[in-house]
């Protein structure tokens, strides 16, 4: 297809081999700048997803930024860390992104380990632009109040 629509891979994957699972962020959907030849979020586009190793199988996904138009893929290869919640170790997967976000997952089913929130867009008058009505948000691990 001449106008493909990208979403694919160019950061870098992660494997957990004892799970046999493999994190795999995707890029934008083409084009980065502009979404009014596409209509709706672009699944899979700036996701993480979490692949069955052997089988390629989607185990679980999350998605970042909803019909990304300012080319906010996921810039790095997620990392696997053990997160201390509650005197409980979990196996997590972070996630981090171009707008200085980390998205924390539990590594078997992708349940956030810090809240994360949908945020309203403000709507574009432009028709061409077509922003996302709303996008993910996480309010935890955060920047300090100072450092905004």
């Amino acid at each position: 297809m001449e106008d493909g629509r990208a979403a694919n891979n160019w950061a870098g994957m992660t494997l957990d081999p004892e799970r046999g699972i493999l994190y795999v962020p995707t890029g934008s959907a083409v084009f980065d700048f502009y979404g009014g030849d596409r209509v709706g979020n672009d699944l899979y586009a700036n996701c993480l997803l979490a692949l069955n190793a052997r089988t390629g199988e989607r185990i679980w996904h999350f998605q970042g930024v909803h019909h990304d138009i300012w080319d906010r893929d996921f810039p790095a290869a997620p990392v696997l860390i053990t997160v201390q919640r509650n005197g409980k170790d979990i196996d997590a997967v972070a996630q981090t992104t171009k707008q200085g976000f980390v998205y924390v997952f539990d590594r078997t089913n992708g349940t956030p380990l810090f809240p994360v929130e949908n945020r309203k867009y403000r709507q574009a008058r432009c028709p061409v632009k077509l922003p996302p009505r709303n996008s993910p948000f996480p309010r935890v691990p955060r920047r300090s109040r100072g450092s905004y």
